[in-house]
């Protein structure tokens, strides 16, 4: 095996698949390298004062926050940050990841450190406690067919605005769309629930037999006041998974 050809073709593929476009005050990098969710990682760098600024404007924070990942309330999440960011020479300001450079030359290296800790951060998603969305999703569709009621998954609507995709429907005298809510964080709590109002309101603009259920995860102390109001305004019903026997009742 001829080791200098695999270098060269690596070395070559990296210099194919990234991407630099030009900004003011600096570049925007598309990166080949992959956040968890397959995104790929972007970089920015700014030129100021003689030195080289790399960040990347808080796309890592953005991130952990969509996927419900609060690390100002986990001091074990803080603890991996801050390890991360001392083992790749970076620092994190509560929103954006970055690090300096004085040299143009140290530049190649700081861009491969800071890579490093965004994948490392992003890692974060996998150490939360919560009940993923797709496992309440089952549950909630098994509690469903264990009442011998018939479910249809993916179920999409024609909306006013675009086609809505709900995760579970039952069809009756009316179309029952159920949503599932589930998170370990308040501020994402509140988020979904605003999605979820948009869905069925776009909705409700093309048909009138639609009934839009919620079932929260309740097991999770996230449901602020302000966030189970949304619901309520929004929603033709919705429960908790504690009182998951009211599901049957709602459904029209």
């Amino acid at each position: 095996m001829r080791c200098e050809l695999l270098l060269n073709n690596y070395i070559q593929w990296l210099k194919d698949d990234f991407k630099c476009y030009p900004i003011e005050k600096g570049c925007h990098i598309v990166t080949p390298f992959l956040r968890p969710d397959n995104d790929a990682i972007e970089l920015y760098i700014y030129e100021s004062s003689n030195r080289y600024k790399i960040t990347d404007e808080g796309s890592t924070f953005e991130f952990l926050f969509l996927h419900g990942i609060d690390i100002d309330t986990s001091a074990k999440r803080k603890e991996i940050i801050e390890a991360v960011t001392k083992r790749t020479y970076t620092s994190f300001d509560g929103t954006d990841l970055y690090t300096y450079v004085n040299d143009i030359s140290e530049l190649g290296i700081a861009v491969n450190n800071i890579i490093s800790a965004i994948q490392n951060i992003c890692c974060i998603v996998f150490t939360g406690k919560e009940i993923s969305k797709n496992t309440f999703k089952e549950d909630v569709k098994a509690f469903l067919q264990s009442k011998n009621i018939t479910i249809k998954e993916r179920f999409a609507i024609e909306g006013y605005a675009e086609t809505q995709v709900f995760d579970i429907a039952v069809i009756k005298s009316k179309i029952n769309v159920i949503e599932p809510l589930t998170t370990s964080s308040a501020a994402y709590a509140n988020l979904l629930a605003q999605r979820v109002a948009y869905k069925f309101t776009d909705v409700r603009h093309k048909i009138s037999n639609f009934n839009g259920i919620v079932v929260i995860n309740d097991e999770e102390d996230v449901w602020s006041p302000d966030t189970l109001k949304i619901l309520e305004s929004y929603s033709d019903a919705f429960t908790g998974w504690k009182e998951r026997d009211r599901l049957i009742e709602l459904i029209a």
